[in-house]
């Protein structure tokens, strides 16, 4: 397969780009209210600010790109080309699997949406009579980039010409994606689809994993939990997280139970492990321990109630584990001066 990719522009810094461009618009601004300024200068200027709005518009598409790219999942290669023995149809000669065209439209659609771009296709024939299909990606700030596949009729499993062009293009469209966005496919997992009623030849889609829930596919459902973990690591609050991805957590329980509890292995400890690494580290935090600690200098019960106050807008800004942890705190040591002013 012979793929070409073409730019638009040429990458620069988005920062240096952005105050170079202000600084000249209010240079083209003052010129267009000066009568001494020739038009010849007047087009350069402006010749000169278009280039500048093109490369802004680059900087803008490679930091969505690099924004959404995390948040691309792994597609399951759910389809088959099968090739069987000219003489025993029911001889398998080479079986080679692939992602499916639709699997990879239906994750991806939301995520490019999100990120400010759109994803099209274009036709046209080489001049060696090959089809063509471009893939062209737009970002909402102007720059595109396009990847080209030439490609020949796919005739297989006895097409005629024009499922031949339909199979054609939905094969430049999936290998036009893959390049444009960097995505990756790996082959199917143990999520309940199984390869049957493959046809003698040609393309054969294997069937999509039903699933019950709010996640209807195996591919959706773990997009949602790598969105989940992804937040995870940065978040201050783990039970506001649990509670946006209730969803996604309980049906990950019944049909990925692997992704919940790990395998065993270091590589994939799972979501309840993670969830739990990361209270800890919440708990553990500096500035935590220190609010904590100051309550041990608190003699009296007033003393308990001013450094509370004092310390609002810190109390503010602790997570649900970290607010549970300091009024029990709290109440454990006004329980005591309480107890140490009765004895005295």
């Amino acid at each position: 397969m012979n793929a070409v990719t073409k730019s638009a522009a040429t990458e620069v810094a988005p920062a240096e780009v952005q105050d170079y461009s202000s600084g000249l618009l209010a240079v083209i601004e003052r010129a267009a209210r000066d009568p001494a300024v020739d038009i010849d200068k007047m087009e350069r200027l402006l010749a000169l600010q278009e280039r500048v709005q093109e490369r802004n518009a680059v900087a803008a598409f490679n930091d969505a790109l690099a924004e959404m790219q995390p948040r691309l999942p792994i597609i399951t290669e759910r389809g088959r080309i099968i090739i069987r023995d000219k003489s025993d149809s029911a001889k398998i000669t080479q079986e080679t699997p692939y992602a499916l065209w639709e699997d990879i439209n239906e994750a991806i659609r939301p995520l490019l949406h999100e990120h400010g771009f759109a994803l099209t296709f274009k036709t046209g024939t080489a001049a060696d009579g090959k089809l063509v299909v471009t893939g062209i990606l737009k970002h909402r700030f102007g720059h595109q980039e396009e990847a080209a596949i030439p490609l020949p009729h796919d005739s297989s499993g006895s097409k005629n010409a024009v499922q031949a062009i339909g199979s054609s293009l939905s094969y430049g469209k999936r290998y036009a994606a893959i390049q444009l966005l960097n995505i990756t496919t790996k082959g199917e997992d143990d999520d309940g689809a199984t390869a049957t009623n493959m046809r003698a030849g040609g393309e054969e889609p294997m069937p999509r994993a039903k699933l019950e829930g709010k996640y209807p596919s195996a591919s959706q459902l773990k997009a949602a939990l790598r969105e989940f973990s992804n937040k995870l690591r940065t978040t201050g609050d783990v039970d506001a997280l649990q509670r946006e991805y209730k969803d996604a957590l309980t049906q990950a329980k019944r049909d990925l139970p692997k992704w919940i509890d790990g395998d065993g292995s270091p590589e994939n400890i799972g979501i309840k492990a993670a969830i739990a690494n990361r209270r800890e580290e919440l708990a553990s935090s500096p500035s935590f321990q220190m609010l904590l600690k100051g309550l041990e200098g608190c003699e009296t019960t007033q003393a308990l109630t001013s450094y509370a106050d004092s310390h609002s807008a810190v109390i503010d800004e602790l997570d649900d584990l970290q607010r549970r942890e300091f009024e029990r705190a709290y109440d454990a040591r006004e329980s005591a001066v309480k107890t140490m002013g009765a004895r005295n």
